[in-house]
């Protein structure tokens, strides 16, 4: 999904569904709002680096989630209260990752276009 949905019934706006970006920058902001109010927690150094690691997309949620004991909000707020980043995986891993997947779960590739995007046959 990469466009923003607005549901509508009886000419009354009922909800959104939202690119999973636009969601996790969402719940950033109201995690900073949240995290200004309350002093930031104190973390270990092993939980620093879990942080750190996850906001450069070298871990993913659930691993930091588990090193931090924490949600996924908690988790955001973490990331604001210290001004990281929200983690970022670059294409070419993305590519890989979605790869591997695709042959995990026997969908071929059906080809590679020029600008380095694959079309899956799904």
């Amino acid at each position: 999904m990469i466009e923003r949905v607005k549901l509508v019934r009886n000419k009354r706006v009922i909800g959104y569904f939202l690119p999973e970006r636009d969601y996790a920058e969402l719940m950033l902001t109201n995690a900073a709002i949240t995290a200004l109010e309350k002093p930031p927690r104190q973390l270990s150094d092993i939980q620093e680096e879990a942080l750190t690691l996850y906001s450069q997309g070298q871990i993913g949620a659930s691993e930091a989630k588990s090193s931090l004991e924490c949600n996924y909000r908690e988790l955001l707020s973490m990331l604001a209260q210290r001004k990281l980043p929200l983690p970022h995986v670059d294409l070419i891993r993305a590519e890989q990752m979605a790869t591997i997947a695709l042959d995990l779960m026997n969908i071929p590739i059906l080809k590679r276009v020029s600008d380095n995007k694959s079309i899956y046959h799904g």
